[in-house]
């Protein structure tokens, strides 16, 4: 094989590899959806994070710049809908709030899950939580989201501070410290 001969399959080899990169890297471009950006309200980027779930192609986890209104949210993300259920179509949204859309178009808001909630890293209603919801939180077993439970039941059914679960044995300073982000009082 000359010098020639070699300089041309390195050639080839340097093509192939190129066309394999350029069409994989083609096939993730087109393929990933892009940012839904109208009116200045990018719906990937925002501190309050909202749900859409129901009878809609648009189900997922948007994220919301503040301020921004139910009726905006409504029309940038493409929902269709014929009757909001006596909502107010210019509040603005807030975080751990779900959208249902049913089949005829009308749009329930409510309160996120609490487990969607959680995978979101985003704090519990301490006062709302179920038994299994405690047991979602790292660190928390069966005997501790109990004793939360009676604590919360012990205090008129309502915690009105997260201090107070220092008074659970086996949570102190340290492990309340690591606790207390799971948690919000409403």
């Amino acid at each position: 094989m000359t010098l020639k001969e070699r300089q041309i399959n390195g050639l080839m080899v340097f093509l192939a590899v190129a066309m394999v990169m350029y069409f994989a890297g083609s096939t993730w471009f087109w393929n990933c959806p892009p940012d839904v950006n109208l009116l200045g309200i990018n719906i990937r980027s925002g501190p309050v994070v909202v749900e859409i779930s129901g009878e809609t192609a648009r189900s997922g986890v948007y994220y919301l710049p503040d301020k921004t209104t139910l009726l905006q949210f409504l029309n940038i993300a493409g929902v269709e809908y014929s009757n909001p259920a006596g909502l107010d179509l210019f509040q603005p949204m807030k975080t751990g709030s779900t959208l249902r859309i049913h089949g005829d178009g009308q749009v329930m808001q409510e309160k996120m899950k609490p487990a969607t909630r959680l995978a979101l890293n985003l704090p519990i209603d301490i006062n709302r939580a179920t038994f299994e919801d405690l047991l979602l939180i790292p660190g928390i077993g069966g005997s501790t989201a109990q004793q939360i439970l009676d604590l919360r039941r012990s205090s008129g059914g309502k915690i009105s501070n997260l201090k107070s679960l220092t008074n659970i044995k086996g949570i102190k300073e340290k492990r309340f410290e690591q606790l207390k982000g799971y948690f919000y009082i409403e």
